[in-house]
């Protein structure tokens, strides 16, 4: 009966420090009062006049370790277009399937984007018609590359023998 009591106040000590120590919430964020998911909404940082960070203990009732408040210049600057959204606008002649790209970089989930119509540059649409390796393969594939407003994002600079374009001999 001692062994037992023994295993299992250490097997429950174990469980109940190991679960103190593990924490996978995330802050909940506001943008001019309304709860969003900051990884899904895409917008210009620019148009951001302050932030105010709210740090708390870990909340298992919300499952929050704080809260960020995020304030915009303008409020009605705004104007989220969902992924039907940017498909309706875009391209809605396309049906499945469809590569979806932001910036060049697959989108795992775009059934969660929502992105500022105002940061959008350009939405390219290619089909796989237009690529020799995949004519064969998936002709009717629609790939859309979404350009976004970005100063910070840079066009990927064209190598030839690993020297960057800009370092070439004239």
């Amino acid at each position: 009966m001692k062994i037992i009591f023994s295993l299992f106040s250490i097997v429950f000590s174990t469980f109940s420090f190991g679960q103190s120590l593990i924490n996978s919430s995330k802050p909940d964020v506001y943008l001019d009062s309304n709860k969003i998911e900051l990884e899904h909404f895409l917008f210009d940082q620019s148009k951001i006049e302050k932030f105010e960070i709210v740090k708390q203990i870990f909340d298992a009732r919300t499952n929050t370790t704080g809260i960020i408040y995020i304030t915009s210049k303008k409020p009605q600057f705004f104007n989220f277009l969902s992924y039907q959204q940017i498909k309706t606008k875009y391209f809605s002649g396309r049906t499945k399937p469809i590569l979806l790209l932001l910036n060049g970089t697959f989108i795992i989930s775009p059934a969660k984007l929502n992105i500022d119509s105002s940061y959008i540059n350009k939405v390219e649409v290619e089909t796989g018609e237009d690529y020799e390796e995949l004519k064969s393969l998936y002709p009717t594939m629609a790939i859309v590359n979404i350009r976004l407003n970005n100063k910070y994002l840079y066009e990927r600079q064209i190598m030839l023998d690993g020297m960057p374009q800009n370092n070439l001999p004239e």
